[in-house]
């Protein structure tokens, strides 16, 4: 019985891969090599940065009294862990969300900021501010220069 094998060169297989990962420069990779073929497996890792920081409300503006969701998604992987900040006070967020409960006037003297972080690090921090629309208060004029600003 005549076996014939046949070997395959694959330097030029592996000089894509390099390149690959070199564009990818954060990649891990894996090769396992089997009898007749090879797994290649990617392991992405890569700093977070936030996607969206809102109130959920048009211009950040809310009424007064109202329950207040604050919400910061960030993409990246490992799935990063959010500092939402009051002012330079760190505020108590599970997930990337903070609620305002009976949320008064006084909100709008505060800054509020998300920094994202993961084990590859730290993505910029994004800022908002609070309109609160108040019974006693005439916020139409910056409402309005708010939204064409947009």
């Amino acid at each position: 019985m005549n076996r014939s094998s046949s070997r395959i060169d694959i330097a030029p297989l592996f000089a894509v891969i390099l390149f690959i990962k070199e564009m990818l420069k954060e990649a891990k990779f894996c090769i396992e090599p089997g009898p007749n073929s090879f797994n290649l497996t990617f392991i992405l890792s890569d700093q977070p940065a936030v996607k969206t920081f809102s109130t959920g409300t048009p211009a950040n503006t809310v009424k007064q009294g109202a329950t207040v969701n604050i919400t910061c998604i960030a993409d990246g992987y490992p799935p990063p862990e959010y500092i939402i900040k009051r002012g330079n006070q760190m505020v108590n967020s599970t997930g990337g969300r903070f609620v305002i409960t009976n949320i008064q006037l006084s909100e709008e003297d505060y800054t509020y900021s998300c920094t994202p972080n993961n084990t590859v690090g730290t993505g910029a921090t994004k800022t908002l501010k609070i309109t609160v629309l108040g019974k006693n208060k005439n916020h139409l004029p910056a409402l309005v220069d708010t939204l064409r600003k947009q």
